[in-house]
């Protein structure tokens, strides 16, 4: 269809465009077989009982080419389906065919998607029929010419030191009034302030002005339970800054 030249002139003109180990063979075959109507057809048979593979060799190279087929992370999924289906349709030639159903999954398998992307893949084509022409038509809407990589990273946990603040447990209130009776000589400007800057109160009279010791509502009040006590213990020690010096010239033979 594309040439002028007779056809007992085709086959010449063909075994002299050839390379390699096809030249060779068809300058091997007779001038008299080539220079004739069937000349062509004389040069096709040649060639292919040296190169035609069997054609189970071939049908299952069709099949690999196929099965073995997965997209590579820089296709895209539209150019993904385009190859997909030239490659099944390679196959088909030697009556390798799939359900619809199996061709629709294998269709996503080999896609690449992670399984969340996979799950919504699904999730469109499940208000219809499963088919191939369907499971094609939402792998292109969510994903169309994008080129998805799959997610599959483990999330990145970051350790960080987090710092926090515990308060003791506040003390009951109890009912008694305020008073400023009991003011020991060691707070004459008030209660010292905790850690936290906050004054200091008696836990039975709530005054700023001297501790549960000292507090003149002692004797009225409700006897504390041992854990109370324990908590005064440990608010007065809190409180308590001790400095320590240490100097040769009053103590030289101790070290603090």
């Amino acid at each position: 269809m594309m040439t002028d030249l007779p056809k007992n002139k085709q086959a010449l003109a063909v075994s002299l465009s050839l390379n390699g180990n096809a030249k060779r063979t068809a300058m091997g075959i007779e001038v008299e077989e080539l220079n004739t109507d069937e000349g062509m057809s004389n040069l096709i048979n040649v060639l292919d009982n040296l190169f035609l593979k069997d054609s189970l060799d071939s049908m299952y190279e069709a099949y690999q080419n196929f099965d073995k087929f997965q997209r590579p992370e820089n296709m895209s999924i539209s150019e993904y389906i385009i190859e997909f289906d030239q490659r099944y349709l390679k196959s088909t030639k030697f009556e390798i065919t799939l359900p619809d159903a199996v061709l629709s999954f294998k269709l996503l398998d080999k896609s690449g998607l992670d399984y969340q992307q996979r799950q919504l893949t699904l999730t469109a084509c499940a208000s219809s029929e499963l088919k191939y022409k369907n499971m094609k038509s939402a792998l292109k809407r969510i994903f169309g010419e994008s080129n998805v990589i799959p997610s599959n990273e483990e999330p990145i946990v970051k350790q960080e030191t987090a710092l926090y603040a515990t308060t003791s447990r506040k003390q009951k209130s109890r009912n008694f009034p305020r008073s400023d009776t009991g003011k020991s000589n060691r707070f004459r400007n008030g209660n010292p302030t905790n850690r936290y800057g906050k004054v200091t109160k008696c836990s039975i009279c709530q005054s700023v002005l001297h501790w549960w010791r000292e507090c003149p509502h002692k004797s009225e009040a409700v006897r504390l339970t041992e854990t109370d006590e324990l908590e005064h213990k440990e608010t007065e020690m809190e409180e308590c800054n001790i400095t320590l010096l240490s100097h040769d010239e009053y103590c030289p033979s101790k070290i603090f």
